[in-house]
């Protein structure tokens, strides 16, 4: 039996979380989590090395979620970003990084994670 890919997700919305949650599955992913702070994202890429990607909520609360992708980038894991239309501008060192709207369907979510993971 192959391994499915396990995909870390953090978003600090429930219904969001739930969604992107359901999607990742129907697309046949494994989901790490959801957490809804950068410490407990951080806690599960340092005890996890089984995760293979991650699918990111740029604002967790009211904090940003770039020192878990730094991690995860330091990790050589790929990643995207779920941005909500109230996130005013990623920093030019993240313009390389995957970004999907809120909520994400399974569509956008297969186009790029799909690359992400082939890479």
């Amino acid at each position: 039996m192959e391994r499915r890919p396990r995909i870390l997700v953090a978003e600090d919305e429930p219904q969001h979380a739930e969604h992107l949650a359901r999607s990742l599955k129907s697309l046949g992913m494994e989901v790490v989590g959801p957490v809804a702070s950068v410490a407990d994202g951080l806690k599960l890429v340092r005890v996890d090395p089984a995760i293979d990607g991650a699918v990111l909520d740029v604002m967790l609360g009211r904090e940003d979620v770039f020192p878990l992708a730094d991690a995860l980038i330091g990790h050589n894991l790929p990643l995207l970003f779920t941005i909500g239309e109230d996130v005013l501008a990623i920093p030019r060192s993240y313009a390389r990084i995957p970004r999907c709207g809120k909520p994400a369907t399974p569509d956008s979510l297969a186009d790029v994670l799909g690359s992400l993971l082939e890479a």
